[in-house]
């Protein structure tokens, strides 16, 4: 499975901790008769618990943050309109939470309608200081908090792109492909959706980096990814193996359609360089996807269908 991100933790505890606390104030509020609150708080709790279950299992942070802002404050606006401003407090930690589980940008819209909601529901409640202090309160809170978020989200970015992306091409490095074929093959046990590896190289890299120095070798490099980048899907995904090695993990592509890709690839390739000075040709294995098996045996047919494209002369796709 892999070892889970900060946000996956963080949403998972979160969500773990509200549902948790959500459960007994349904049930005190549902056998005090208090309906309409009871209500709010099943849908935060059954939400929360859902967000718990798609976390965990599919690792996608973007949509369960998003969600998990819009019903907390969603419940809270609506527990201010039917108990009135004391349940208003609640809302500071949200917002903290919020600008930490969604862009920013966003979470900053979502604070914003949230707060406008509340502005007819507390001007009533409280005196005109109470009603400024608060509002006041609130508008810091969501501002430190969003240049803080923000500043966050930049760094994360930063080092993003140190953790898992290949410095000179931009490919994802073999970090990212280790994780990402590990998440491929957990998702295989669910789906059974096909998919493959497609694993190419530069032939006579090393006599091109040897006669024509590495300068030469890293745009030859860095062109190639461009046209493996040009040419792959959207949801496809390009990484530098190692060296002059790049690995496409192609998903919904059975053997045939990875070798249809290979080929491509190759086609592509010296197309694009029949007007260059430096010739550049490519050898490509392929490996479809097998039920069960691990992601280093996956990889070994991939590599094998490679060195076997070599060991016939290069410039060709073969396949295992």
């Amino acid at each position: 499975m892999g070892k889970r991100t900060a946000q996956e933790t963080v949403l998972l505890w979160l969500s773990g901790t509200s549902a948790t606390a959500l459960l007994p104030f349904f049930l005190l509020r549902l056998f005090a008769g208090d309906l309409a609150v009871a209500a709010i708080d099943a849908i935060g709790f059954f939400v929360n618990t859902g967000l718990i279950y798609y976390v965990y299992n599919y690792r996608k942070t973007v949509l369960a943050g998003f969600l998990f802002g819009v019903i907390a404050l969603g419940g809270i606006v609506g527990n201010v309109y039917i108990e009135g401003a004391s349940e208003v407090y609640f809302i500071f930690p949200v917002v903290i939470a919020v600008n930490f589980l969604m862009v920013p940008s966003l979470a900053f819209g979502v604070v914003v309608i949230a707060t406008i909601a509340l502005l007819p529901a507390l001007i009533g409640d409280m005196d005109f200081l109470t009603f400024s202090k608060f509002f006041a309160s609130l508008l810091a809170c969501a501002i430190f908090t969003f240049v803080f978020a923000s500043q966050s989200y930049r760094q994360r970015d930063e080092l993003y792109k140190f953790a898992w992306q290949d410095a000179l091409t931009g490919a994802g490095n073999r970090r990212a492909m280790d994780q990402h074929l590990i998440e491929a093959c957990v998702s295989y046990g669910r789906t059974n959706n096909p998919m493959s590896l497609v694993v190419l190289d530069l032939d006579n890299f090393k006599i091109i980096n040897d006669t024509l120095g590495h300068e030469t070798g890293d745009q030859l490099l860095v062109r190639l990814a461009d046209i493996v980048n040009n040419r792959i899907r959207q949801t496809d995904q390009l990484f530098r193996y190692g060296g002059d090695e790049f690995t496409v993990l192609a998903a919904n592509a059975d053997l045939e359609t990875a070798v249809q890709l290979g080929e491509d690839l190759r086609a592509l390739v010296g197309i694009h360089d029949s007007k260059s000075a430096v010739k550049m040709s490519i050898s490509v294995g392929v490996a479809e996807y097998r039920k069960d098996e691990t992601v280093k045996a996956w990889m070994k047919r991939a590599d094998d269908a490679l060195f076997e494209s070599k060991n016939l002369g290069r410039n060709r796709v073969s396949w295992c």
